[in-house]
């Protein structure tokens, strides 16, 4: 029979020495998925998370909004785009990738905010790194548009991109990461990966136009094999907590790599002053 699930938030007011009760935010089968929040300059809370659509790969991206510090997520939710979504294939062997989360960032000053995610192109079945943002806290979305800079090619296992984060540095640089297998030779029983960083800058730019997203800069110092990942029953999996955050005007990232003796290592790589 149908089962159906809430998706609550505690609260802390005391950095987490204590929390309050949990406060039903959305209620639905199931009730969201890569749930995550941000607290805009004015105090209000915007709840961003993946619920199930019609078919597997279709899910609606929603939002939700608090202004009240949490303690009521009155209405409907708001659908800020929809993720057309397939798990990435490796380029060698016959298995996927385990990825699929969004991701949102914040500029601290404005209160803009910048989402990106997984979304099929018009090619099946590539993913690419899609991108929208919102200046009005999340009450409407710009026209997602694919951002990564990956190379064309006559393979489509060598055009996708995949597992993005997005966060905004002081000075309201929009900085993105992604995985990809550009550098992968096809046939020779690896499936090489590196890791890219993107940005752009919305004073100079129109950031919701593709062109005005940067060269993607390498941030693996040499390819690893995406094969000699942990499998999970999803596919090869580097975990999707991985991320980008912002230090001043430079970004930092946490990367999950694998080595000769690991399957999974994770490395600290520092990006200066874009």
């Amino acid at each position: 029979e149908p089962k159906h699930s809430g998706m609550l938030v505690h609260k802390s007011v005391d950095g987490g020495l204590t929390w309050g009760d949990p406060v039903l935010v959305h209620s639905s089968d199931p009730a969201g998925l890569a749930v995550q929040i941000v607290v805009l300059p004015d105090g209000t809370l915007v709840a961003v998370f993946v619920d199930k659509g019609p078919t597997i790969s279709e899910s609606p991206i929603f939002v939700k909004r608090s202004t009240d510090r949490g303690a009521t997520w009155p209405g409907e939710p708001i659908i800020a785009a929809t993720q057309s979504f397939v798990l990435p294939r490796l380029p060698d062997g016959d298995d996927t990738v385990r990825s699929g989360l969004i991701d949102i960032g914040m500029d601290r000053d404005t209160g803009d905010l910048h989402m990106v995610w997984e979304q099929f192109t018009d090619r099946a079945p590539p993913v690419g790194v899609a991108y929208s943002s919102s200046s009005d806290g999340g009450l409407t979305w710009s026209t997602p548009i694919r951002i990564d800079r990956t190379p064309s090619s006559t393979s489509f296992e060598l055009e996708q991109a995949f597992l993005p984060s997005v966060e905004v540095s002081d000075d309201g640089t929009i900085g993105v990461t992604y995985y990809n297998f550009q550098n992968d030779t096809l046939g020779d029983s690896r499936s090489d990966s590196d890791v890219w960083f993107i940005h752009c800058h919305p004073d100079f730019a129109d950031c919701n136009d593709a062109e005005s997203w940067s060269n993607s800069k390498r941030l693996t110092p040499e390819s690893f094999d995406y094969l000699a990942a942990p499998d999970s029953n999803l596919g090869y999996f580097l975990g999707d907590y991985v991320g980008l955050a912002s230090a001043g005007r430079d970004f930092v990232t946490l990367l999950s790599v694998t080595t000769d003796d690991n399957p999974a290592d994770a490395i600290f790589v520092p990006i200066r002053g874009e």
